[in-house]
């Protein structure tokens, strides 16, 4: 009962995404002047997937599970048990079988009123490998519900039939079923449309009338060992919406068909579920038209942003005018069918060898499927095309070749390109050979110009935070400083709060400790604006113990204490010492560093044994020390394995403790750090000769 344990006795999870706002104990109530409640009586289910009768799963539970899943919903009142020997006309009795397919377990229902013949809702996937699957139940639901309106298409969810499809060739009837197989398994994912069986006859005028009111597939298939075609279109009523099709030979067939079976069910998706029905009845009304007009709307619908209506009307238009293959090319390729797209633009380069956008698409399919020498002969051929540039720029960028990426972007740029892309890349190149000032003038340039929702303007702020945790490493504080403050005024958040603290925190350090009240304001925002728990930035959870340094560092002894004091007890609290497997980092190393910033506030502004505050530290480092490191787990060849990306270092803190203390408090916290460092095997620091 473990797998149904998920999605039956754990109902905590399908109350999340079934129930949502409605009360469960409104499927008892009946307000004054509401509609009385509809009757679903629920028969027992028949499981055939193996998998889950293996583990005692048995009819009673699924139908519970269904009786839940209904019952929740307020106008749905669901019992389990026979049909009475006379039921209401709006009684629905739902039957239900669970089998499998492919990795999924699937919910297929039938659905009947007393005097009604059954009809088959689903499948529906409610579980995979891995897990439930979200929103199942209330798909469930939903589809059971639609049927109380007699009309599947008031509900949430459209019915959809393999229709009238004549195949012929000697491998047509096989490709048939396969294509029946592979689109049926792919639509159980599809939100807003279900899988409907039709009579065995799906070319009979019974048929076509029965079912003239439901999205069906019809088309024709011809298929020998010389040639595959495959003309697909979605009917419904009046209407009739060419598919993409499909000619190719037998061997391409079986490298292209995931692709092709993948858009054909994107596009079915996408007429039924999002495009415009005005626009759908255009498609449907121009599917025989003359070439010129099928070039017209096939241009029209790729300008609207309907490219799955684009697609059959530009590869039919084609034919006659090889000019548009470009533009089938570029409709494959923003549905992200790259093997279609290849195609497509190699042939718009058969028919005009010197088309530039051709050659520059070909080569950005190709960059990406890591075929470079490809790549680069196509991004060669394109010339000044626009946006060939920056691309081939990036292509030699990933083969180590800087100077000639540097080249390629700097020609562009010169020649009015004005390429975010082309910014990013120059300012990667300087950041690698060290012309920071360059990098960060660049990217500033670029934040400045950019706006918010601007999806270039992540990756700019990103690059531009590199380039000042870079200078700051580098010890170019004027540089790291002109990053952060541009970052500052456009784009703040914790992590430029914390760096820039930092930076704050080195100049007050190169000053003589003169003033670090700038690095405690800095460090002081960032730890009011950061998360809780900072999963993509662990460091900022130790934001804390570098306020109580700053704090330290500025005198404020007391304050220092008490901040160290409190990520002392937060992290005992957790009680996590290592890094799990399922978490990203532990910060539970730091302990002692709380715990030595706490005792050496104490020590300076107490008049106590220094060796109480000596036993105290040993305490916080345990029998087994260990360095204060953040470590992270990250996925590798042989699994998850712990990287550590940054260590603490005591080596401000002991220019302070010799330059600003006296003499005793001077040793006393000296001892501490010594202490510290000898049993954590921390490298040594020490005070200045004078």
């Amino acid at each position: 009962m473990i797998l149904f344990r998920s999605l039956a006795v754990a109902v905590a999870l399908p109350i999340l995404f079934v129930l949502e706002a409605s009360d469960a104990s409104a499927q008892s109530k009946n307000p004054a002047g509401a509609s009385i409640s509809k009757l679903v009586v629920i028969e027992d289910p028949l499981i055939l997937d193996s998998r889950l009768s293996d583990k005692g799963v048995t009819p009673q539970t699924v139908a519970e599970v269904l009786r839940f899943i209904l019952s929740a919903n307020p106008d749905t009142v669901a019992t389990i048990g026979r049909a009475p020997p006379q039921a209401a006309p709006s009684t629905l009795f739902l039957a239900s079988k669970i089998d499998r397919l492919g990795e999924a377990t699937v919910w297929t229902g039938f659905a009947r009123t007393s005097t009604s013949s059954p009809l088959r809702l689903g499948p529906v996937a409610i579980l995979y490998e891995n897990g439930l699957r979200f929103g199942s139940l209330n798909e469930i639901s939903e589809l059971v519900r639609a049927q109380f309106t007699n009309s599947l298409s008031d509900g949430t969810s459209a019915g959809l039939s393999l229709g009238c499809v004549k195949s012929t060739g000697q491998l047509g009837p096989r490709l048939q079923q396969d294509i029946f197989y592979r689109f049926q398994s792919r639509l159980v994912t599809v939100p807003g449309v279900h899988w409907q069986d039709l009579a065995s006859d799906f070319c009979s005028d019974e048929a076509q009338e029965q079912f003239q009111n439901q999205w069906r597939i019809d088309g024709r298939i011809a298929a020998d060992e010389a040639g595959i075609s495959i003309e697909p279109q979605l009917s419904r009523l009046a209407l009739r919406i060419p598919l993409v099709a499909y000619r190719g030979t037998s061997s391409t067939f079986r490298d292209d068909q995931g692709e092709y079976y993948d858009l054909l069910t994107r596009g079915v998706s996408a007429i039924i579920n999002q495009y415009p029905a005005d626009i759908v009845e255009i498609a449907s009304s121009s599917r025989d038209a003359g070439i010129e007009v099928q070039s017209e709307q096939g241009l029209r619908f790729l300008g609207g942003n309907v490219p799955h209506l684009a697609l059959r009307f530009l590869q039919r238009a084609a034919t006659g005018n090889p000019n548009l293959n470009y533009e089938l090319g570029t409709a494959f390729q923003s549905l992200t069918a790259p093997r279609q797209a290849e195609r497509a633009f190699r042939m718009a380069i058969a028919g005009n060898p010197a088309h530039g956008l051709a050659h520059r698409d070909l080569g950005e399919i190709l960059f990406k499927q890591e075929k470079y020498e490809e790549a680069a002969k196509e991004f060669e051929r394109a010339g000044t095309t626009s946006g060939a540039a920056e691309t081939y720029a990036q292509l030699l960028y990933s083969q180590g070749r800087r100077a000639e990426a540097r080249e390629k972007a700097v020609s562009a740029l010169k020649r009015g390109e004005r390429s975010t892309d082309l910014q990013l890349l120059l300012a990667r190149l300087d950041i690698g050979e060290n012309k920071l000032t360059d990098a960060v003038e660049r990217l500033s340039t670029q934040l400045a110009e950019s706006h918010d929702g601007d999806g270039d303007r992540d990756r700019i702020v990103k690059l531009l935070k590199e380039a000042a945790a870079t200078a700051l490493t580098r010890g170019d504080l004027p540089t790291s400083e002109k990053a952060l403050d541009a970052l500052i005024e456009r784009a703040p958040d914790p992590e430029v709060y914390l760096v820039r603290g930092r930076v704050a925190l080195a100049k007050s350090k190169n000053n003589s400790f003169g003033s670090t009240k700038e690095a405690v304001l800095l460090f002081t925002k960032a730890l009011e604006t950061k998360k809780d728990k900072n999963i993509e930035n662990p460091e900022l959870d130790l934001v804390v113990l570098e306020l109580a340094e700053a704090l330290f560092l500025d005198g404020q002894y007391v304050q220092a204490a008490a901040k160290a004091a409190s990520f002392f007890s937060t992290e005992y609290s957790r009680g996590q010492e290592e890094p799990r497997p399922d978490s990203k980092a532990t910060t539970y190393r730091y302990i002692p560093v709380a715990a030595l910033l706490q005792l050496s506030g104490q020590q300076v502004t107490r008049s106590s044994p220094v060796e109480n505050a000596l036993e105290a530290l040993q305490r916080s480092l345990g029998k087994s020390p260990k360095k204060p490191e953040l470590i992270v787990w990250v996925t590798g060849p042989n699994g998850r394995e712990p990287v550590t990306v940054a260590q603490w270092s005591f080596a401000t803190l002991r220019l302070y403790v010799c330059t600003q203390l006296g003499s005793k408090k001077r040793d006393e916290v000296a001892q501490l750090i010594d202490r510290f460092e000898e049993e954590t095997g921390l490298e040594k620091t020490s005070c200045p000769t004078r």
